[in-house]
């Protein structure tokens, strides 16, 4: 029963054709199993006992559902696993389930698609209501303004989704953004209790498409969609305090690890330790002297410049959004760092405080950040690799990068070979060593390379994402987001070396915990966002795919 009860509407009118008229003009939901057995248009019983349940179950209408003119109802069913007992009370999987699920098929199909479609945040489920749902009173009194305005016609009622409602009708303005300009004008002058209280967008429908629509291939409609006013993330200020403390903790570890690598420096640095006892206090007790320890000045100095210059390279991506919030007035938070063992960051992540009008000022928001940061690392790099020494008394003091983790990215071992020379990597291996000797601005602007090609990546929330999701609607940044997601853990998890591990591992671990949602919609969904700023998104995604192929 659970079974024929799941499968789509189309399959089980196919499996009742086959039956016969007689199944159509039952009222049992059991019987109309049993005849279906009898046509073999269901896979028989796994065995007879369960056939004789079946039938004795037959017998009572009480217990079995309702079936009546070939269209299958939601009733209760009398599997103790089910989430419909008889009794009323929890099944055993109920727990387990999503929030929203009815027990109707087509209703459950909606409502899993705006589920998926949607962050978590719209629909907020607490003691068995939705905390984000408008409420009744304020549902009717928007409609009754539809009623009245001249730029919307309202098509039938409010269909209620997770969290809010859809009501469908058609724009009699020239675009969207006319018709949000508008309903909002008419909340203020004419709804004022509602003004603040709900939230509405202009999205395409989400809902899954009919079987009819499907084949006369109907373009649908654009739909409002409806909320409470709580939709936004939380935020957490003290989970965002302590993960930024990490972050400068692991950036300050990144930074000192390249000259750890370095023999001769790491051995300067244990004989003074071993020499002085305590490092620490022996360096501070040597500079208030006015002493100078050359190497150990030289460690300093040169991890405070690839500090520096990563830290410029995070500048200019968050520069970049700024461009872009001022010019078109847009709420978001400062950033928030997200630490990486590896690159010392693995992203800075920028909340939405308030929906953005557009699908363009979101495509903008979200590709002028990464693509304004992994430029200024490519240049950096560029610059720190004609700046590194190649005499013999110099290189052997370089910081070192790990020849693995260089060539995780195709661009940077390309730049590698183009400064210092065709074969440059491939002769330090062939003598055995494990790392290339760098400028520490040149590894400086690899790491920053690495973490904006990595933010730009199409996947959940990240800058990439919120690009696919303006570029290509929230269906197709689905399907990308998969993709993505199959793709990284594919490099992550065949990438074999000793030496060092892949750095898309803990971006596939900010992620699935971190980011792994789509963003909250724009006001206006259904507006594309112009070439240019498509083609600079395109542009940036090249630029991402160059840096993070590995060789």
């Amino acid at each position: 029963i659970e079974v024929f009860e799941a499968m789509p509407s189309f399959l089980r009118q196919l499996a009742i054709k086959a039956a016969g008229s007689e199944v159509g003009n039952s009222k049992n939901l059991t019987e109309v199993i049993l005849t279906l057995y009898q046509y073999d248009a269901l896979p028989p019983p796994r065995d007879a006992e369960e056939f004789l349940d079946l039938k004795q179950r037959a017998k009572d209408p009480d217990i079995a559902p309702s079936f009546q003119s070939g269209k299958v109802p939601v009733g209760k069913t009398n599997n103790a696993l089910s989430d419909n007992t008889t009794d009323g009370s929890e099944g055993l999987f109920d727990r387990f389930k999503p929030p929203g699920l009815t027990g109707d098929p087509d209703k459950d199909r909606v409502n899993n698609m705006i589920n998926t479609l949607f962050p978590s945040t719209l629909r907020r489920f607490e003691n068995d209501v939705y905390t984000t749902q408008p409420t009744t009173e304020q549902i009717t009194s928007f409609t009754k303004l539809l009623t009245t305005t001249k730029s919307f016609v309202q098509q039938g009622q409010p269909e209620e989704i997770p969290g809010g409602y859809l009501i469908r009708g058609l724009n009699r303005l020239d675009n969207a953004t006319e018709l949000i300009k508008s309903l909002d004008d008419e909340l203020i002058t004419r709804q004022q209790d509602l003004n603040g209280e709900v939230r509405f967008f202009y999205i395409m429908d989400p809902t899954p498409p009919t079987e009819e629509q499907i084949e006369d291939r109907v373009e649908r409609d654009p739909v409002l969609m409806v909320t409470g006013k709580n939709i936004l993330s939380d935020n957490n200020q003290f989970f965002n305090v302590f993960l930024t403390a990490v972050s400068l903790v692991a950036v300050f570890s990144v930074s000192v690890t390249p000259y750890s690598r370095n023999e001769i420096l790491n051995q300067a640095v244990t004989e003074f330790s071993e020499q002085n006892a305590a490092l620490s206090n022996s360096v501070l007790e040597a500079t208030a002297r006015g002493e100078s320890i050359p190497k150990i000045d030289y460690i300093v100095q040169n991890s405070n410049m690839l500090r520096n210059g990563l830290a410029a390279t995070q500048f200019s991506h968050e520069i970049g959004h700024t461009i872009v919030t001022r010019m078109k007035q847009l709420n978001v938070t400062g950033p928030i760092l997200i630490p990486s063992p590896i690159t010392g960051l693995t992203a800075t992540v920028n909340r939405i405080k308030d929906p953005f009008p557009t699908r363009q000022d979101l495509l903008q928001f979200a590709v002028s950040g990464p693509l304004l940061g992994m430029l200024t690392s490519v240049l950096l790099m560029y610059v720190g690799l004609q700046l590194t020494p190649n005499t013999k008394e110099a290189i052997p003091l370089l910081p070192l990068l790990p020849i693995s983790l260089l060539k995780q990215s195709t661009l940077a071992s390309g730049l590698v070979d183009s400064v210092l020379g065709s074969g440059f990597v491939e002769g330090l291996q062939s003598t055995g060593t494990n790392d290339v000797p760098l400028s520490a601005l040149a590894i400086a602007g690899f790491l920053g390379m690495m973490i904006n090609a990595l933010a730009m990546a199409p996947y959940g929330r990240t800058d990439g994402g919120r690009a696919a999701t303006a570029l290509l609607g929230r269906s197709g940044a689905q399907g990308i987001s998969l993709l993505t997601s199959i793709a990284f853990f594919i490099i992550s998890f065949t990438y074999n070396d000793n030496t060092s591990l892949s750095v898309i591992f803990p971006f596939l671990l900010f992620m699935g915990f971190y980011q792994g949602e789509q963003e909250v919609p724009c006001r206006n969904e259904v507006d594309e966002p112009g070439a240019i700023s498509a083609l600079l998104a395109g542009f940036a995604w090249f630029l991402m795919f160059l840096i993070l192929t590995p060789v």
